[in-house]
């Protein structure tokens, strides 16, 4: 199983999105959690994180 954050890091690798940061910004602020350490972690991954 892929949970919410894997699926859209897929779909940022996969360039059916253009800009993860923003779009994780907006499940924060509909209360969906995650940590800075993952989001940055995720962001490195796909590329939007030095």
């Amino acid at each position: 199983l892929t949970g919410t954050l894997g699926v859209l890091a897929k779909a940022k690798l996969n360039g059916m999105i253009d800009n993860l940061s923003t779009i994780l910004e907006n499940l924060e602020a509909l209360n969906f959690r995650i940590s800075d350490h993952l989001k940055r972690q995720i962001l490195k991954a796909v590329g939007e994180l030095d």
